[in-house]
């Protein structure tokens, strides 16, 4: 699921004390300042490739750990200092952006980055202090960042060869539509760049098809001159048209039902399933999904399914466990009186 830049800002912070109810997660990392320290760079740089690696993330200045409260900071700081050390340590390139936000008067810094189009991003050489080791794909589990793991790795190559598999066949059946002798290929990179020329290949057959017309020489003088042509009809770009897919819940709903009793510090399934009976919504697939693999059923729920439980039911809330002791047995008695 990739994520915006709006749903990665929507804090939940109390007006008065300024806590926050967000935890660190798979798309957020939170710091209490920003530095412009060498070291700190490397360390955003490679939270940053793990963003870029699996579905986008943003790392937020001006929280404080424990208790994580909204402090604010406003530090300032030139992008080509993040921007050069991507450059140096990642390859492909790593899209970020920069930016300001206010919750409640109080300002904070952030870094964006979206999930790469290519991937995976690959530490391409190890820093002095090897924070970045040469060969290293960095990627983004629950709350931290560390290398990938073998299924993680394998899913982004099924995936990329699904793309290439995907794409050859719409161009085959594109140039099908239309004739081979009609088609030919760009290499659209820099089509929407200014200044920029796209590279057009065209076999033999379609070249026969297009109108040129012969206009002379680009030289004050004929000899040794090469000739110039130019297109006679306007190229134009026709919309495509939009197939909707499948909802894979392997990229959406990221978390297992063991995962989200880890983080709520709950070790009774039933009381989750309590918590799902008192609150619908978390029934709803924007939370919740039942996952059936045989005779098999796999409970997965979506990061924002945790953070709202967490709100609902903050860890620090006294007598938490008898709350969540008493809401259990009041499902049971529902179940048993429908």
């Amino acid at each position: 699921m990739k994520q915006n830049t709006e749903d990665l800002l929507n804090l939940k912070v109390d007006a008065l004390s300024l806590k926050v109810f967000n935890s660190e997660s798979k798309h957020r990392e939170f710091k209490r300042k920003l530095s412009t320290d060498a070291k700190a760079i490397q360390k955003y740089a490679k939270t940053m490739a793990s963003f870029a690696n699996t579905d986008g993330g943003i790392i937020i200045f001006g929280i404080e750990d424990k208790p994580r409260k909204l402090i604010g900071d406003e530090s300032s700081f030139e992008e080509s200092l993040i921007s050069n050390t991507l450059k140096s340590y990642f390859d492909p390139e790593i899209i970020f952006e920069c930016g300001n936000h206010s919750i409640h008067s109080k300002k904070f810094t952030y870094i964006v980055v979206p999930e790469a189009s290519n991937k995976p991003v690959i530490c391409k050489k190890q820093s002095q202090d090897q924070e970045l080791r040469e060969g290293a794909i960095y990627y983004r589990y629950y709350g931290q960042t560390r290398e990938i793991g073998y299924s993680e790795l394998k899913s982004i190559i099924d995936e990329h060869a699904k793309k290439i598999f995907d794409s050859i066949i719409q161009n085959v059946t594109i140039i099908k539509k239309i004739g081979y002798e009609k088609s030919s290929i760009v290499d659209a990179t820099n089509l929407s760049e200014d200044g920029n020329n796209a590279t057009v290949f065209i076999n033999n057959e379609t070249a026969k098809h297009l109108n040129w017309i012969y206009k002379g020489r680009f030289s004050q003088s004929t000899e040794n001159s090469d000739k110039a042509y130019y297109v006679k009809r306007t190229v134009t770009l026709k919309q495509g048209m939009s197939i909707d897919r499948p909802t894979s819940y392997s990229k959406t709903h990221t978390m297992t039902q063991t995962e989200m009793l880890r983080n709520l510090q709950i070790k009774n399934t039933q009381i989750l399933r309590a918590i799902q009976w008192k609150h619908p919504k978390l029934m709803s697939e924007e939370f919740y999904v039942e996952d059936v693999h045989g005779k098999n059923s796999l409970h997965k729920f979506t990061p924002s399914a945790l953070q709202e439980i967490l709100f609902l039911y903050p860890l620090d809330t006294p007598d938490r466990k008898s709350i969540l002791k008493r809401l259990k047995e009041e499902w049971e008695a529902a179940k048993k009186n429908p």
